[in-house]
């Protein structure tokens, strides 16, 4: 259960690391402060969960509240998705429902319509090939669970999205492993993912006794939203079919390209050029691309014959409520207005978002990932932070907590380089630009203790 960040309302002196496990930092909630429980832990990982709504900023109602810059949500096109949820006069959305598998079959119709044309597959996307599910994690840990045993290992490049590390936890208790991928900024390489580096990380896994099951790559990347061409992809489906792993491909933020000279190229489209099309798997999911944020939803692909029964009837727990799946049915129906106005109108303003925030964040001496999509800037602070190290990036975690904006550190993203934070760029802008006034007070009252520590 996700847990509410809970301010330090008496100070955050108190609001200090109080362990350390396998070099991974533990954040406790005030309210464990207050309780002193222990740290003893499932996982060694402890992270501060983002604000709840209650103590979420709001210019007129909480000025004081935390500024929460870390969720990935684009709020950009929330009046276009009201003015068409308004528009399409939906009568009734019914809990009570005699047939729902019906209800489930004509979303899957939808989906597997839009995704055949989105997605620029060469052949039409059948019913037994796609499961819906409530959300994209929820098909790992499925996927975990019909793939492989408990304590079998799912390889990832990371940095990554924090919740892959944890997805397989929930019910498979699947194992999923970062691979960190090199960097040299002053070369101007960036998170290089190649074939032989997760091939490294193949080996080292097995020779640690375990057994290899997969490897789970986003596209485009969250954080860093680089997008990873059809090359790259068929060289690790060979290294997959080479080890016979699986590879699992998340699409998610896949019509989220926000850089005009970049174009995003789904897995679907290879068909035939697939290495072992038996265990090569998809997952995408509605919520993000298409700016519903509170709607739960994501499709796992896959032809897979043996494997796809087993998901289907897999439903309990993952299923996607009844009034959101007839919502939906009708919401990505009209894909000329997903084409000509939707896409279009999203695009224009994640481009012009994401350069008005990198301009911001630069002019503090932040260093921005070359971003192409996705809804985050990805952030290096090294420069400001000198030296870049992991106990003065935790330090900067705690004073932009303290000034009330919250961020994702990259220790979460098991990002092996301190310094780097994932911010969301795609807030409205009096939202992004009160983040941003805290973290640039951040940064100055950092500069002015450095400057202080200097002239000692």
């Amino acid at each position: 259960m996700a847990r509410n960040f809970v301010r330090y309302k008496g100070g955050f002196e108190g609001f200090k690391i109080i362990g350390n496990f396998q070099n991974k930092i533990i954040f406790p909630t005030w309210t464990e402060f207050k309780r002193n429980i222990s740290t003893t832990l499932k996982t060694s990982v402890r992270m501060v969960a983002p604000p709840s709504d209650e103590e979420s900023y709001d210019p007129i109602y909480n000025p004081q509240g935390m500024v929460n810059l870390g969720t990935g949500t684009n709020y950009l096109m929330q009046h276009e998705v009201k003015a068409r949820v308004d528009k399409m006069r939906i009568q009734q959305l019914s809990l009570d429902t005699t047939d729902p598998g019906q209800i489930e079959k004509e979303l899957s119709e939808e989906v597997a319509n839009f995704m055949t044309k989105f997605f620029k597959a060469p052949e039409n996307i059948q019913l037994n090939e796609i499961k819906l599910l409530n959300n994209v994690t929820a098909g790992i840990d499925l996927l975990g669970t019909f793939l492989g045993k408990p304590h079998d290992v799912f390889l990832c490049p990371a940095p990554a999205y924090s919740r892959l590390f944890r997805s397989c936890t929930q019910y498979s208790a699947l194992e999923v492993v970062p691979v960190p991928l090199k960097h040299n900024l002053e070369a101007g390489q960036y998170f290089s993912l190649n074939v032989s580096t997760l091939e490294r990380g193949i080996e080292e896994q097995t020779a640690l006794g375990k057994r290899v099951r997969g490897i789970l790559v986003t596209n485009p990347n969250n954080p860093s939203g680089e997008i990873y061409g059809h090359p790259l992809l068929l060289e690790i489906m060979e290294l997959c079919q080479r080890y016979e792993l699986h590879l699992i491909i998340s699409e998610v933020y896949c019509l989220s390209v926000f850089d005009a000279e970049n174009q995003f190229h789904s897995v679907l489209q290879l068909g035939s050029q697939i290495p072992d099309p038996d265990r090569t798997h998809l997952l995408w999911g509605l919520t993000k691309d298409l700016c519903l944020t509170d709607c739960h939803a994501a499709v796992l692909h896959s032809k897979n014959k043996s494997l796809m029964p087993k998901l289907l009837s897999s439903n309990l727990f993952r299923n996607i409520l009844i009034p959101e799946q007839q919502f939906l049915t009708l919401y990505i129906r009209d894909h000329e207005w997903i084409i000509n106005s939707f896409l279009k109108k999203k695009h224009q303003r994640m481009r012009r978002a994401f350069y008005r925030a990198k301009n911001k964040m630069e002019s503090l001496g932040v260093e921005v990932f070359p971003s192409q999509a996705g809804f985050f800037l990805f952030c290096n602070f090294r420069k400001i932070l000198n030296p870049n190290n992991e106990k003065n990036s935790i330090e900067l975690f705690k004073s932009l907590l303290k000034n009330q904006v919250y961020v994702v550190p990259y220790w979460e993203m098991k990002c092996i380089e301190p310094g780097w934070f994932r911010i969301v760029f795609t807030a409205e802008d009096h939202i992004f630009d009160a983040g941003f006034d805290r973290i640039k007070k951040t940064v100055e009252e950092w500069n002015d203790r450095q400057r202080a520590v200097y002239r000692m």
